[in-house]
């Protein structure tokens, strides 16, 4: 189909008199590169996620969520969530997020305000391809979860479901990290957030 293509822009680019196009690569090439890129995007994209689950039969309350969060200085905002914003040139716009399973998923205030939200769990959370240092911020993350499981209770998780193994998270995250960066798509860096 690619062939194809530039036959076709070929026999146009005639009616237009002396022109030629050149290609940097082969279509065959084209291809061979784009299958090996959407293997490495299916490998490696991954979120890195620490889950708060509230204890059984209990819920966390919207107004001591938002003072937990308040407390961390994370920012309410983008989404309805709340945010640990980057503040570099380098990487995503946020270090990491947190969110809720909870219907609908987000925070509103208002709803925090009229004592509805009843969440059942907290999820902490971030893309490893975007962010410029998946470890750190994991670290940073999970010292975030840890407080908040201080101030609410329950249990942390991961994105299973099983309990954290904060040695696996970490494995996991040296090992997509070196193999991003080998396939020339460092963690966080530019040619990484266009490919995620």
């Amino acid at each position: 189909m690619l062939n194809a293509y530039v036959q076709s822009i070929s026999t146009a680019c005639t009616k237009l008199g002396d022109a030629s196009i050149r290609l940097e690569t082969s279509p065959e090439a084209a291809e061979t590169r784009a299958d090996s890129l959407r293997q490495l995007v299916e490998s490696s994209d991954k979120e890195i996620m620490v889950v708060l689950q509230a204890p059984p039969e209990k819920t966390f309350d919207g107004r001591d969520i938002w003072d937990v969060m308040l407390c961390l200085h994370l920012t309410w905002g983008d989404m309805d969530l709340f945010h640990w914003h980057n503040e570099t040139d380098i990487g995503h716009d946020t270090f990491f997020s947190v969110w809720t399973s909870t219907y609908p998923g987000y925070f509103l205030p208002e709803s925090i305000a009229a004592g509805e939200l009843r969440a059942k769990n907290l999820v902490f959370g971030f893309s490893l391809p975007r962010s410029a240092d998946p470890l750190k911020v994991f670290g940073e993350m999970l010292k975030a979860a840890r407080y908040a499981q201080a101030r609410l209770g329950g249990v942390l998780l991961d994105a299973t479901g099983q309990e954290l193994s904060e040695a696996k998270t970490i494995a996991l995250i040296k090992t997509i990290s070196q193999r991003l960066t080998q396939a020339g798509f460092a963690p966080g860096s530019d040619a990484s957030l266009l490919l995620f």
